[in-house]
């Protein structure tokens, strides 16, 4: 939702060498997804990277890889000083849980995708509570944001036996969205694909009260350049409370222009 995962990665180098003492010449690993999901992340890491001046130890993993101890012990003998995931809820949780074991015990921080809450209730969680941060393009539902609070009220009533989650925010959003498309596509007088198309492509600053506006008016480019930064908190709702509120990182700008 809103941003990519490179942009995400990118706000991930960010938030490591502003808050956890990374500097010029360290090395950051990252584990990344072989296809577009871990190819565009590694993008924007070793976009980022570059320009503070660290190094990238990659690790390209298949989504069949659940046991992760071969990549922890080139990581460690990488001597990273943080790690990156572009991955899955079950390459995070066996990253950090062996890192943890195995003395790797550096800041971690996953894409969205790779965090669940269930996660919370695995042998894992005690070092991903201590090592995980998360980058998202969507607050934390346990956000204070009236939207978000309402969304969690709302489907709390309605699926009292289900764990509200970043998927269902993500997708209360994206209904929202395409209500605001439809209804600008009527104002037209049109619902024809090419004009709920062109509707679409209308709206430049969306707000849907779940988070950053967004702007979809520029093809090929992200609709929200601010990310969140989370991290796994077993009672609270979603298992993620915020650790920063969205912000554009450093050099964004920079790097949308570069690729354009």
């Amino acid at each position: 939702m809103a941003t990519t995962y490179d942009l995400d990665m990118i706000a991930a180098v960010d938030f490591l060498t502003r808050t956890k003492g990374l500097a010029k010449g360290d090395t950051i690993g990252h584990v990344y997804f072989e296809g577009d999901y871990g190819a565009n992340a590694l993008q924007g890491s070793t976009w980022a990277a570059e320009k503070a001046g660290l190094k990238i130890a990659g690790q390209k993993i298949k989504a069949t890889d659940t046991d992760l101890s071969a990549q922890v012990t080139a990581l460690k003998k990488d001597g990273v000083k943080a790690i990156l995931v572009s991955a899955g809820p079950a390459q995070t949780a066996s990253l950090v849980g062996v890192a943890a074991s195995r003395g790797l015990r550096v800041p971690v921080v996953s894409s969205a995708p790779g965090f669940a809450p269930q996660l919370m209730k695995t042998p894992a969680a005690p070092a991903l509570t201590a090592m995980l941060n998360i980058v998202s393009g969507a607050p934390a539902v346990s956000s204070d944001i009236p939207g978000v609070k309402a969304m969690v009220a709302a489907y709390t009533k309605k699926y009292p036996a289900s764990p509200v989650d970043s998927g269902a925010l993500s997708g209360y959003s994206a209904v929202q969205l395409l209500g605001a498309d439809l209804k600008k596509a009527c104002e037209a007088g049109s619902l024809a694909r090419e004009d709920v198309v062109k509707a679409h492509r209308s709206q430049k600053n969306v707000d849907t009260g779940l988070g950053s506006p967004q702007n979809f008016s520029e093809v090929g480019r992200p609709a929200a350049l601010s990310t969140y930064v989370l991290k796994p908190d077993a009672k609270a709702a979603g298992g993620v409370v915020g650790v920063e509120d969205a912000h554009q990182a450093p050099g964004v700008e920079e790097y949308l222009t570069s690729k354009s």
